[in-house]
């Protein structure tokens, strides 16, 4: 979930999935994994929201530019 396991991180897994099954850890990495999950899915959103929220400031941006050339255009005419 996280990145990197070792193999003492690895046996610690076999042990508790396997050899000595704990259904309570079990269910406390489930919840921690869903935890997380629910985490990295709230920070896509919030990256996503802020992406179109500048490329709408950049739109409304080059329309004022443009906005702005034309009045000075007309001015000069």
């Amino acid at each position: 979930m996280k990145g990197d396991a070792s193999a003492e991180q690895i046996a610690t897994l076999e042990d508790i999935f396997e050899l000595n099954r704990d259904n309570q850890k079990i269910e406390q990495m489930r919840e921690d994994v869903e935890t997380y999950e629910e985490a990295v899915r709230k920070q896509a959103a919030l990256a996503e929201q802020a992406r179109l929220k500048e490329q709408a400031a950049k739109e409304q941006e080059s329309k004022a530019k443009s906005i702005k050339d034309k009045q000075q255009q007309t001015k000069v005419k």
